[in-house]
């Protein structure tokens, strides 16, 4: 996808999302737990899946420390092509100090053990050098 793409909330998704974005990638505020846990589990996952963006990952936030916090199941980049033209950032505050994260990063190993055949294939150039 080329420019800003945006994730929003809508009712109970029960897939895996692979998203690569030349651009950005902005989570709504509105996407998250109202509730937020210190260590939450994947369980409480807002999103499941890999996001890759070639600029920057943002978790979105309301401005004021009542946001809500988003746990991610999966993957996360920014800067994907790793030209410096990117960052993740998390931007959400609870207002609790550091007592409770944010936006919470759960690894998923799933998702590289069976992704699909292309995202597998390793890119390489072999060749054979003179002696």
């Amino acid at each position: 996808m080329s420019g800003t793409t945006f994730l929003y909330q809508s009712g109970v998704m029960d897939c895996v999302v692979c998203v690569v974005a030349s651009g950005n990638i902005a989570v709504d505020p509105s996407v998250g737990n109202a509730i937020a846990k210190a260590s939450p589990t994947s369980a409480d996952a807002n999103l499941t899946g890999a996001f890759f963006a070639n600029g920057n990952f943002s978790g979105g936030t309301n401005g004021s420390q009542t946001d809500k916090q988003l746990v991610i199941y999966g993957s996360v980049a920014g800067d994907a092509e790793l030209n410096g033209s990117g960052k993740v950032s998390s931007q959400r505050d609870l207002g609790v100090g550091n007592a409770i994260p944010g936006v919470a990063f759960i690894w998923n190993p799933n998702l590289i053990l069976n992704a699909p055949q292309p995202f597998t294939d390793a890119v390489m150039d072999w060749r054979e050098v003179a002696p």
